[in-house]
């Protein structure tokens, strides 16, 4: 089964919704103001249906082409909120790294929802890493284990972006 594949099933359980909520309800609980957001690894653009009221942009190699790794940051917009809904996991502590950095530059808040079960890095078995994303950047302003699978973190970061307020 392809990734396609494996998303168009994911999206239609009950706890991938759930996950979803939850991930919206941490923004609108912990960022302040936010009127552009900046969705890093989007997908589908799940999170622009939830969030009519902002300037939305997705990056995701599925989605427009645009590889996280490779491709040219300095030539998207910078935002207020920059989110990473289960992306970082997929690579190598090197490039999640380099991706998380580059939210920070990028955006004014960044909202991290991710798998790490004991906040430490190291290799999952299943081909994915865990991070310890509170030891990248001691901007953490606030995080949370979330309620739906013990696995699952969620952290709101100060970046390091200068917007419109």
């Amino acid at each position: 089964m392809g990734w396609k594949d494996w998303y168009c099933k994911a999206r239609e359980k009950q706890q991938y919704k759930d996950q979803l909520n939850e991930l919206c309800e941490v923004i609108k609980t912990h960022v302040p103001k936010y009127d552009s957001m900046l969705d890093v690894g989007c997908g589908d653009c799940r999170l622009k249906d939830q969030f009519p009221h902002v300037k939305y942009d997705g990056i995701d190699s599925e989605w427009n082409d645009f590889d996280l790794i490779k491709d040219d940051w300095n030539e998207l917009d910078n935002a207020d909120l920059g989110v990473s809904n289960l992306v970082l996991m997929l690579f190598d502590k090197e490039n999640a790294k380099k991706i998380f950095d580059n939210m920070m530059n990028r955006c004014k808040w960044v909202v991290l929802y991710e798998e790490n079960l004991d906040e430490i890095e190291k290799s999952h078995d299943e081909g994915k890493f865990y991070h310890n994303y509170s030891i990248w950047d001691r901007n953490i302003v606030v995080w949370g284990d979330s309620r739906l699978n013990k696995n699952w973190k969620w952290y709101v970061f100060k970046g390091r972006a200068k917007c419109g307020f």
